[in-house]
């Protein structure tokens, strides 16, 4: 059975490799020739982690962390799912093999009671249209707002 967790700043490393997962690339015949991305994650996300106004969730199955996800207000302009300074970015990834069955569901659903709970309006991400998890958040109710570097800059209203 799954359970959740805080992400603590002890989880620093791990969090690096979930950012790892998170940051999924099109497959080189997806992207337009002119496209130029970078293809180090952008590490703004967790660098410090454990600030009063990070809000994070690890999945654990048994005594096994399997993935996080997790919410973090960056500055302006910083992070391809910016929308202003009130509004928190999601970062999300699940261990390849715990993926498809329903663990990503809980933990984003519980972190957005959480962020709804702390008052937070909405909550945007960033995902490339190729990416097979659009449609997750889609159905997690995640609009597009916008495009951003080919990817979709989506957010969900909390109240």
């Amino acid at each position: 059975m799954l359970s959740l967790r805080p992400l603590l700043e002890s989880d620093h490393d791990q969090l690096y490799r979930w950012l790892q997962l998170a940051a999924w690339t099109a497959p080189a015949a997806a992207q337009p020739a002119t496209a130029q991305h970078d293809t180090q994650p952008a590490t703004a996300s967790c660098d410090d982690w454990g600030s009063p106004f990070d809000l994070g969730l690890v999945a654990r199955l048994a005594s096994q962390d399997v993935g996080a996800c997790w919410l973090r207000l960056l500055p302006e302009d910083v992070g391809l799912g910016y929308v202003d300074i009130f509004t928190p970015q999601l970062g999300m990834a699940l261990e390849p093999e715990f993926r498809q069955r329903g663990y990503g569901r809980q933990m984003l659903s519980a972190l957005l009671h959480q962020a709804a709970c702390r008052g937070y309006a909405q909550v945007s991400l960033s995902v490339h249209p190729d990416n097979p998890a659009l449609r997750f958040y889609q159905k997690a109710g995640f609009n597009t707002v916008t495009l951003r570097q080919y990817c979709h800059v989506m957010v969900t209203k909390l109240f």
